[in-house]
């Protein structure tokens, strides 16, 4: 492994003190080289112990992002600080198997790719809450993201580090999507995206609080990607007000069956429940977030005349 290139694992953390732990303790099992392998994480703004647990781990190196309160522009001052060839990038409560470093290297180091998505696998809470059951059959699906070329999620992605002094950093005005919004930046200018199914995080299914905040953050955010790949704000729109009105059950069952879940018929419609809720909350935060572009390209007012400056 003398030729392994030389790996930055990026980390952004705000309170994550109940998490952190483990993940750092999985990636210290990792069966990359040692010397080969450096560990930064970046706390953004943390109020609760995350650094002080981060500081139990020597080898971990421990930035600070507080200016600007992102996960990306946390990811972002990683960036700048890494060393590696290759950058790897996870969550603060995700876990790692100890080959995900190796297998995400081993797809990209070969030259058929810039990017690799690896595979998310999702954990769920003991009695398997409906809220739970819906984020696993729904969300962070990379062999479906990468297949399709919407690009790949930060919860485990690996990247050439050229690729970032090319063109360059994460949007870091964004609280969720920037990862899908650079991927794709990538995408457009003919960097190359793959999948590796053998490098795996295990993540945290949601609870239904967590689940809705993510819901309205991703809507929030979708008018900003929208505008910035070229895709169509009015059915972006559409799809909002699609959302108002509940969906089918159909494709909601198929997901959950292609996901192994096996549940009875009063759970499914809780799931569906949940589904529906999912939908109409993110309808807010794109309604939202089209509210807000709107306020930003308001011509400030003159106060003397009460018409827009030119």
């Amino acid at each position: 492994m003398s030729t392994a290139p030389f790996v930055s694992v990026i980390i952004p953390a705000r309170n994550s003190q109940e998490s952190i732990r483990l993940l750092l303790d999985s990636l210290s099992r990792a069966d990359y080289p040692a010397a080969k392998l450096e560990v930064l994480v970046i706390d953004n703004g943390s109020t609760d112990q995350t650094r002080k647990v981060v500081e139990e781990y020597p080898a971990v190196k421990l930035l600070e992002e507080i200016s600007i309160r992102s996960s990306y522009a946390a990811r972002n001052r990683g960036i700048e600080q890494a060393r590696g060839e290759i950058l790897a990038f996870t969550d603060a409560d995700c876990i790692v198997t100890a080959g995900w470093i190796s297998n995400g290297v081993r797809a990209i180091a070969g030259g058929s790719a810039d990017l690799v998505g690896g595979r998310v696998e999702f954990f769920l809470s003991s009695g398997m809450p409906a809220a739970e059951i819906f984020d696993a059959a729904s969300h962070m699906h990379s062999e479906d993201l990468v297949a399709t070329g919407k690009g790949a999620a930060t919860a485990n992605l690996f990247v050439n580090a050229a690729v970032f002094r090319r063109i360059g950093a994460f949007p870091q005005s964004v609280r969720s999507g920037g990862d899908m919004i650079w991927t794709r930046l990538a995408l457009s200018k003919g960097y190359r995206l793959a999948y590796a199914p053998d490098a795996i995080v295990r993540h945290p299914a949601r609870n239904m609080h967590e689940l809705l905040r993510k819901a309205f953050r991703v809507g929030l955010g979708s008018p900003q990607i929208v505008r910035r790949d070229g895709s169509s704000p009015t059915q972006l729109a559409l799809g909002a007000m699609r959302s108002i009105l509940p969906g089918g059950p159909g494709s909601l069952r198929r997901r959950i069956q292609h996901h192994g879940f096996a549940i009875t018929r009063p759970v499914f419609l809780r799931v569906w429940l949940v589904s529906y809720l999912y939908g109409l909350t993110w309808a807010a935060g794109v309604f939202m977030g089209f509210g807000r572009s709107l306020v930003r390209r308001t011509p400030p007012q003159n106060p003397e005349t009460g018409s827009a400056e030119s």
